[in-house]
C-alpha cells in the first residue's frame, strides 16, 4: 500500500510542523500557528480524483474514496492508512460511518458493502434496484438507502431487512439521495431536474419540486427544516420542508461540484474548480479561498464532527484540511 504523506504546513516557513503538533492540531487540542488559509494537513497517495470524504463520528478517522474505486481509512492522529477498502466499489458512491465509528458502508457493484473499520468482516446486502449508483445512511445510522435507475430501496442498517422500494424518477438515473437528520424524510433527484421527497420508513411520496437547472449535490440541514441543493448554474437553493419555498443564493466563482454542511449548522461549504467557498447559514456573504498548487482543483468536501475543520478532496489526487476559522469575508 502506498504510504500516505501527512504534511503540516507552517505559516511562513516551507518546513513541516513536527508530527506531535500535527496530531494535536487535528485532534482539536491546539490552534495551529499558521497564516489564514494555510492547510493544517495534507494526505496524498490516491490513484485519481478524490470524489468522496467522510469523517468518523469520533473524529479519529477520515475515509476517502477516489474515482478508481480506492477507499482508504486514514488515522488522523498519525496520517497513516489503517485500511484499504478497494474492491466492490461503483464509481460515484459515497462512504458512510456507523454512529460508533466502527462500521463503514459503501456501494459495490453487487450491493451495499458493510465492513469493519480495519477492512475485515465485510458483508453485502443486495441493492434491490437496477444499476445502483448512490448510497446514503441516515444520520442516526438506522436506515440505508440505495438508488439506481428510477428506483430507491431502503433497508434497516442493523438487520439488512428491506423497508420500502419506491420509483420516484421512472426511467431516469437517480443522481443524488439524502436522508433528513431525524430519519423521517428522504429526497432524491435526477437528470429531469425534479427533487422528490419520500416519507420514511413507509416510502410514501411527499411533495416534488422542479428546479430550472440540474441539481449536482444536496443535503438536509442538520438544524433546520430545509434541503440545501447546488445546481449546474452555481445557485445554492435552500428549500423549506415541506412547503418547498426556495431561498436562493448565487455562488461566486462559477464551477461547483460538491456541497457540505457543518454539523453545528453554522456553515455551508461549496467546492469546485480552484475555489473553496463558505457561507454562514444566516448570511449571504461568502468566504472564499483560491487553492494554490493545484491543476484541476477541488472535487469533494466534508466537515469534521466538531465543525472546526473542512477536508477537501482534489482532482490532483490528494486531500487537504483547513481550519474553518481561517476563512475571511469576501470583499
Amino acid at each position: 500500500m502506498k504510504t500516505f504523506l501527512l504534511s503540516l504546513i507552517s505559516a511562513r516557513h516551507s518546513g513541516c510542523v513536527p508530527c506531535t503538533l500535527g496530531r494535536l492540531i487535528l485532534a482539536g487540542l491546539v490552534t495551529p500557528a499558521v497564516a489564514a488559509l494555510e492547510p493544517v494537513a495534507e494526505f496524498t497517495g490516491f490513484k485519481s480524483a478524490v470524489q468522496t470524504l467522510s469523517y468518523s463520528p469520533d473524529q479519529k478517522f477520515l475515509a476517502g474514496g477516489d474515482e478508481s474505486g480506492k477507499v482508504i481509512i486514514l488515522d488522523l492522529a498519525t496520517g497513516t492508512p489503517v485500511a484499504d477498502l478497494s474492491g466492490y466499489e461503483a464509481t460515484g458512491s459515497r462512504v458512510f460511518w456507523s454512529p460508533n465509528s466502527k462500521i463503514v458502508y459503501r456501494l459495490g457493484v453487487e450491493g451495499i458493502v458493510i465492513s469493519q473499520r480495519d477492512g475485515n468482516g465485510s458483508s453485502k446486502v443486495k441493492p434491490g434496484v437496477q444499476s445502483p449508483r448512490q448510497l446514503v445512511l441516515s444520520p442516526d445510522g438506522r436506515i440505508l438507502g440505495v438508488a439506481g435507475t428510477g428506483s430507491v430501496a431502503f433497508f434497516s442498517a442493523d438487520t439488512g431487512q428491506a423497508l420500502a422500494t419506491v420509483e420516484p424518477h421512472p426511467n431516469y438515473r437517480i443522481s443524488y439521495l439524502s436522508i433528513s437528520h431525524d430519519g423521517k424524510l428522504a429526497a432524491s433527484t435526477c437528470e429531469e431536474r425534479v427533487v422528490r421527497f419520500i416519507e420514511l420508513p413507509s416510502g410514501n411520496f411527499g411533495p416534488s419540486l422542479e428546479l430550472e437547472h440540474k441539481p449536482l449535490a444536496m443535503g438536509f440541514s442538520p438544524v433546520a427544516a430545509e434541503l440545501v441543493v447546488i445546481d449546474t448554474s452555481a445557485i445554492l437553493h435552500r428549500l423549506a420542508v415541506p412547503s418547498g419555498v426556495d431561498k436562493t443564493v448565487s455562488i461566486p466563482g462559477g464551477r461547483v461540484q460538491d456541497l457540505a454542511q457543518s454539523p453545528d449548522g453554522k456553515w455551508i461549504a461549496v467546492v469546485g474548480g480552484i475555489d473553496i467557498r463558505l457561507c454562514p447559514r444566516d448570511e449571504s456573504k461568502w468566504r472564499t479561498h483560491r487553492l494554490s498548487n493545484t491543476v484541476l482543483g477541488a472535487r469533494s468536501a466534508a466537515f469534521s464532527p466538531d465543525s472546526k475543520f473542512l477536508a477537501v478532496g482534489e482532482h490532483d489526487r490528494r486531500v487537504r484540511v483547513w481550519r474553518v476559522a481561517d476563512f475571511s469575508v469576501e470583499p
